[in-house]
């Protein structure tokens, strides 16, 4: 779901705040001061935030990112089912399941995926995906660096899905296949 407040810049250089709870007004902090309290001229942090919430960079970078999670017609029944197996998430609820660990596995997320199959390929695809969606290489390089130095239950659920349908989009629909409850 898209939230009401979508800001106008780049990704690349927009100071973001964390989620607020309510609405605030934004005059009444300080030019030189994020509404979260830190100085401008910590752009890392910014940067970071930004990043790891998709929902709130620039228009253009959320609708490239709104393009590469949507889901397919002819697949939502499958994933929808895939991710209430997996991590008892939804796909109406971009946030949820993105924090679920399999105990007896390494499998994390959304969609479970087994750390060694994230870890060493997923946030390529993620930046694969969104370059082919339109996203310029250089920010699409850095949202998979930002991602490839983070477990996969801290991905924002953008990413987690975006990465699942690459990996579906690639042949790898099987990997979610057998076990005692198929799709």
């Amino acid at each position: 779901m898209i939230p009401s407040l979508i800001l106008s810049l780049s990704l690349l250089v927009l100071p973001i705040p964390p989620a607020p709870t309510a609405v605030t007004n934004s005059s009444a902090t300080s030019p030189t001061t994020s509404p979260t309290g830190v100085s401008a001229a910590d752009g890392r942090h910014d940067r970071e935030l930004a990043l790891n919430r998709p929902s709130r960079s620039g228009r253009a970078t959320m609708r490239v990112v709104l393009r590469a999670s949507a889901v397919p017609h002819g697949l939502v029944r499958w994933a929808s089912c895939v991710i209430d197996r997996e991590s008892g998430g939804t796909l109406d609820r971009i946030q949820s399941g993105v924090g679920a660990r399999n105990p007896s596995s390494s499998a994390a997320g959304r969609f479970q995926f087994l750390d060694t199959s994230w870890r060493t390929g997923l946030s390529f695809m993620v930046r694969d995906r969104l370059i082919r969606f339109g996203m310029p290489k250089a920010q699409a390089g850095e949202v998979r660096r930002f991602l490839g130095a983070r477990h996969i239950a801290t991905w924002h659920g953008y990413w987690q899905q975006i990465g699942f349908l690459e990996v579906v989009h690639r042949g790898g629909r099987h990997h979610w296949n057998g076990g005692g409850h198929s799709c």
